[in-house]
């Protein structure tokens, strides 16, 4: 096939000939025009760290690929430096294998080093993961997935509704499996502290990070502005923040939301974050969102970040389990050659969990 397509950077209104390419990739998946059109404004024009770069291939007006990042504020090492992370990378299906992604990435990744950011990150599909590791990307590790059912009697019938006899002993036995394999250790009582459900955060947040962000060698940094715009301002999404405290003062926080999957509900825990050594204050804030997400008849709970030994540790005591499926990897590229790759490729110094991939439905 003849090269017809054309690239060039992103300029205001491509985001109506975007939700085309979104629907020709996605499908049913994509919510309505308008919706879609505000979630994609929050993202990409409405980040506190910067309007995002976004390379687009074109044909004929029609956008037929887009190579977009948006911009993070992150704390690398000890010093505060700009960096940036890859999301929602697309090609139309009928553009697919004419290497319309590599010329993208490689003018993206010019332009980033040009703009002197100094490190990018991303989760790829499996389809584009040996593009990226053939173009310099750094596999870190595995996104770490950890499990807990709530209401594992309703997976059961929802997965071996076919299967009655199976069905019948599972369904017996499921209570015991949840007492046995995923039972939890009760959480430290702390005196004075409380779990609260918090609207939004406020200017304490800021003093919190500022005392724990030196627990993170690799983070985007997580100050009031930046976890409003996240949890609070995004369109489409609703989260539930609680945070612990005492005296008035953040102790930590955990940021909760939901999904559904072929009729079961999923709570997902998209932040979490206390200082390193307050295991107590992680379980403390665990145990309040498992009971939350029981009230709400969820039927289970996960957990998804860059592998942490501490918060695995937790998550263990909380009941949780790793799951077995889970095959998500987590890339780096740094662009400034300032960083050690030894650095960059050791897990342990990133902390880096599921809200920090945003999206806008």
């Amino acid at each position: 096939m003849n090269k017809t397509w054309l690239v060039r950077n992103h300029k205001d209104g491509d985001e109506d000939e975007i939700f085309e390419l979104t629907k020709a990739v996605w499908g049913t998946g994509v919510p309505e025009k308008e919706q879609w059109i505000k979630g994609w404004k929050w993202m990409h024009i409405d980040n506190p760290a910067g309007t995002s770069m976004m390379w687009l291939a074109e044909d004929g007006g029609k956008i037929v690929s887009q190579y977009p990042v948006i911009f993070e504020n992150m704390k690398i090492g000890n010093k505060i430096l700009k960096g940036a992370q890859l999301v929602d990378t697309m090609t139309h299906p009928q553009y697919r294998r004419q290497g319309i992604c590599s010329t993208l990435g490689k003018n993206t990744l010019n332009e980033i080093e040009n703009g002197k950011n100094h490190l990018v990150y991303c989760f790829p599909t499996p389809q584009v993961y040996p593009l990226h590791i053939k173009s310099g990307w750094i596999d870190v590790c595995a996104f770490q997935v950890m499990f807990k059912p709530l209401n594992l009697n309703n997976m059961l019938e929802k997965y071996f509704t076919r299967k009655k006899l199976p069905l019948i002993i599972l369904t017996i036995s499921g209570k015991l499996i949840t007492k046995i394999v995923f039972r939890a250790k009760k959480p430290p009582k702390i005196n004075g502290l409380t779990i609260s459900k918090v609207p939004y955060f406020d200017d304490r947040f800021d003093d919190f990070w500022q005392e724990v962000s030196n627990n993170y060698n690799i983070v985007v940094i997580r100050d009031k502005e930046y976890l409003n715009w996240r949890y609070v301002d995004v369109p489409n999404k609703e989260y539930i923040i609680y945070v612990a405290q005492k005296h008035e003062k953040v102790y930590g926080y955990i940021v909760l939301g939901y999904t559904k999957v072929k009729g079961l509900i999923y709570g997902h825990i998209y932040d979490l974050i206390a200082s390193s050594d307050r295991e107590d204050i992680l379980r403390c804030l665990i145990s309040k969102a498992v009971e939350h997400l029981e009230e709400e008849k969820a039927d289970a709970i996960l957990s998804h970040m860059v592998p942490n030994t501490i918060y695995r540790k937790v998550l263990l005591r909380s009941g949780f389990i790793p799951y077995p499926r889970n095959s998500s990897r987590f890339l780096a590229y740094d662009t400034s050659s300032d960083l050690s790759h030894v650095f960059l490729k050791n897990s342990k110094n990133w902390f880096i969990q599921l809200g920090d991939l945003p999206t806008i439905y």
